[in-house]
């Protein structure tokens, strides 16, 4: 008698972890993604614009995800044209994603710059105790007839992640935080000639110090065009500098381009003090004062030359390498 309660106790046992364990078994949900296009990449709006199919395969017949998917870091998304199918014995969702996504542009060594696109696939619905989102990796992928004509795409890589946020929405159950599962797609682009963009860009800049430069052989006293090139050269360099900003907005850090701007104000200054110390000298009218008025212009003309030269070249060096 003993042993036969003793076997019913053990089978109840069984029984009732054996319906835990069912009950607290997570719904798997394949995700998987097909990129038919990215552009109007715009800096000044930090953002760029993706369409993509997105498909869900899952087991539970009950499980309803048209509504509760969401795209992140998104401006604006759209989740259209849903398709129910089965497949292998599973339910097989599909939707039209059109979104406008947030990006932090990196534009400090533009245009050596390259750019990681990066969003996730989130459930906005079922949180990880209840479901997991398993990236379909070898179907998702970028269109191959797709061709970006300023970059090269590198690399696409489409990972399992977990998004955790310090609130639980009011959700009784959860204390603290609250976790969802998602995928993250991230695509690596570097930029198409990017030499070519910056001779373009920089051209003008370059052009105005070398004008400013050639008022070390005037004559000091020739006061008009002496001081008349370093204010058209400088007024050309800012002027250069608002059409790059045009193309290139003003961000809160530094750029290589700012660098090379920056310079050629301090260097364009430069100029103007010595030519007013070359001017006085040259005006005292003395051999001695002459001569030192002309030695200042002859050494002044290749030290600050050969100054400009190497700090825009190591400017650009830096930009290409990233140092």
């Amino acid at each position: 008698m003993a042993k036969t309660t003793l076997c019913i106790a053990l089978l109840a046992g069984f029984l009732i972890l054996g319906s835990g364990q069912v009950s607290a078994q997570k719904d798997t949900v394949i995700v998987g993604a097909f990129v038919n296009s990215i552009h109007d990449f715009d800096f000044a709006d930090r953002s760029y614009k993706i369409d993509f199919w997105l498909w869900l395969l899952y087991e539970n017949p009950e499980l309803e995800f048209e509504n509760s998917i969401e795209l992140k870091p998104t401006k604006e998304a759209s989740l259209d044209n849903p398709i129910y199918d089965e497949t292998g014995g599973l339910q097989w969702l599909s939707l039209k994603a059109l979104a406008t996504m947030s990006i932090d542009w990196d534009l400090r060594r533009y245009p050596f710059d390259s750019q990681q696109l990066h969003f996730l696939i989130e459930s906005a619905d079922a949180d990880t105790s209840t479901m997991v989102f398993v990236p379909d990796v070898e179907n998702t992928k970028i269109d191959p007839n797709f061709k970006l004509s300023e970059w090269n795409i590198t690399n696409v890589s489409f990972t399992s992640e977990v998004s955790t946020y310090a609130t639980t929405y009011g959700d009784q159950e959860l204390t603290g935080e609250s976790s969802y599962p998602a995928v993250k797609m991230t695509i690596d682009l570097t930029r198409k000639n990017s030499w070519l963009t910056l001779f373009k860009l920089i051209t003008g800049v370059l052009v105005a110090f070398f004008i400013s430069s050639l008022v070390f052989l005037i004559k000091p006293s020739n006061v008009d065009p002496r001081f008349g090139l370093c204010v058209g050269g400088l007024f050309a360099a800012i002027g250069n500098k608002y059409i790059i900003e045009g193309i290139v907005p003003s961000t809160n850090s530094v750029t290589m381009l700012d660098s090379v701007h920056n310079l050629t104000y301090v260097m364009i200054l430069v100029i103007i003090i010595i030519s007013i110390i070359s001017l006085k000298l040259f005006e005292k009218e003395t051999e001695k004062s002459v001569k030192l008025s002309q030695k200042i212009d002859k050494y002044s003309l290749l030290i600050i030359v050969t100054v400009y030269v190497i700090s825009v070249s190591l400017l650009i060096y830096n930009g290409v390498t990233g140092g």
